[in-house]
């Protein structure tokens, strides 16, 4: 009773749910061991440097849209600064609040409305997803190619991939 009385219970709260979130990543190990979800697992490890390497290339496009944003739709208040506005363009990439966010900027000026979120929504929907899922499929095709001559020895092996 005496030591509830001095829990800060947000902080309880976020160790709780972190301890959780790490528990459940632990099963991951088990994914690589097993031989039905270690493909899976594989495949996303070796994406994980493409996907980095990409993420920071398209970064720059990203913070410019955000930048854009926040200077010509001030005032909505989903371009108020540059956490609410990058929160709302990745909100539009993710195919979520597209509507709302149409009609709310297009009240501020009609014409940049067309050309900021059709040229962002091709640029972030038909291009960078498609680059990261091809570097996912990619990083499955080779982790699937590497595998399929587990059978040979090193050099055989070698002398395939050639």
């Amino acid at each position: 009773m005496i030591l509830w009385e001095n829990v800060n219970l947000d902080s309880l709260n976020f160790n709780i749910g972190f301890g959780c979130m790490l528990s459940w990543f632990i099963i991951l190990r088990y994914f690589l061991k097993t031989l039905r979800f270690s493909s899976m697992m594989e495949s996303f490890i070796l994406a994980i440097p493409p996907i980095s390497k990409a993420l920071i290339s398209v970064l720059p496009l990203f913070f410019g849209y955000t930048l854009l944003g926040m200077s010509i739709f001030w005032e909505s208040m989903r371009f108020r600064n540059l956490s609410s506005s990058a929160f709302t363009l990745l909100a539009v990439m993710c195919g979520d609040m597209i509507c709302e966010t149409w009609i709310d900027i297009l009240q501020i000026d009609r014409s940049l409305t067309y050309v900021y979120l059709y040229s962002f929504s091709f640029m972030a929907v038909a291009v960078v997803s498609n680059i990261f899922t091809i570097i996912i499929e990619e990083g499955f095709m080779r982790q699937k190619y590497e595998h399929d001559f587990n059978w040979l020895s090193k050099n055989q092996r070698q002398h395939f991939t050639d």
